[in-house]
């Protein structure tokens, strides 16, 4: 099954279209490393048109945090999808939830 998604990316913010899944959360994270590398210091994360996610999306929402956090970049996460925050409080890591 192919899994469709992709990044909008701007200075300031990165969007996050489609679905996110283990087929691709590899690729999308090492896109958003290389965007990481160029955006502004304080940058939002925005998933709010993410159609789709399994525990995937909260593994790329770890991976982010602490990437932007390596680069001294503050990511400020925006339209986190309902089921993504659910399984982040399950999980114990309301820290990603944070600014």
């Amino acid at each position: 099954m192919t899994v469709k998604a992709e990044w909008v990316k701007s200075s300031k913010a990165l969007l996050l279209t489609g679905e996110v899944d283990f087929a691709n959360v590899v690729e999308l994270k090492n896109e958003a490393d290389e965007w990481l590398k160029t955006c502004a210091p304080h940058a939002s994360l925005d998933l709010s048109a993410v159609t789709y996610s399994n525990s995937a999306g909260v593994a790329l929402i770890m991976g982010l945090r602490r990437a932007a956090q390596k680069r001294d970049k503050q990511l400020t996460l925006v339209g986190v999808p309902e089921n993504l925050v659910s399984m982040i409080r399950f999980g114990g890591l309301d820290w990603l939830l944070n600014s």
